[in-house]
């Protein structure tokens, strides 16, 4: 499931994102923040997440995203 950046942003926000999300399917969005992209794809029924960040990964970006997960 491909969703837009706005839902996504929401997602890593952790704000409850506008579209329903399904924990079994692959969700794949591109996360924009101070005007960087950033590309995430989450398996949220096996707690498992991918980060791709063009400028390199942070520790605090790594745990954000596996907070983000575990709330979808």
């Amino acid at each position: 499931m491909a969703i837009d950046t706005f839902e996504m942003s929401n997602v890593w926000k952790r704000k409850q994102p506008k579209v329903k999300l399904d924990p079994h399917m692959y969700i794949l969005g591109i996360i924009n923040e101070k005007h960087h992209w950033k590309l995430t794809v989450m398996i949220p029924s096996q707690k498992k997440a991918l980060l791709l960040n063009p400028l390199g990964e942070s520790s605090a970006d790594l745990k954000r995203c596996k907070e983000s997960l575990h709330e979808t």
